[in-house]
């Protein structure tokens, strides 16, 4: 059971859980303490108004409903990336993702920025 959670805004979350977005652009470095481990994937109570379109030009058809402020899933962060061909790549760094599960119910819970652990 994973022990660490990363809040991403939607439609971006969407796109891990259910395409093949294995990329998750940030400012920042993933922390050594998940790296090569499975975390948690929460929704943020925030939508990327914008990112819309550019998922919508992926091929990803989106929802009309999300969740928000839920763990929605899990996924390995394998490490991370300065530059990529890959199309979901925006950076400055983009931690790549493995093994993307969906949980089967959504479980509420608060998020916060960064790297959060999970209280049970």
């Amino acid at each position: 059971m994973p022990v660490y959670a990363l809040t991403i805004k939607h439609p971006w979350l969407w796109c891990i859980l259910h395409s093949d977005k294995r990329i998750e652009n940030r400012t920042w470095t993933p922390p050594n303490r998940v790296v090569g481990q499975r975390i948690y994937l929460h929704s943020s109570k925030e939508f990327d108004h914008e990112g819309v379109l550019f998922c919508e030009q992926q091929g990803v058809e989106l929802p009309s409903e999300y969740h928000f402020g839920c763990i929605e899933g899990s996924a390995i962060v394998k490490g991370y990336v300065r530059s990529s061909d890959n199309h979901w790549f925006q950076g400055p760094f983009g931690w790549t993702l493995e093994d993307v599960r969906l949980l089967k119910v959504p479980l509420p819970r608060r998020g916060q920025q960064g790297v959060w652990k999970v209280k049970k």
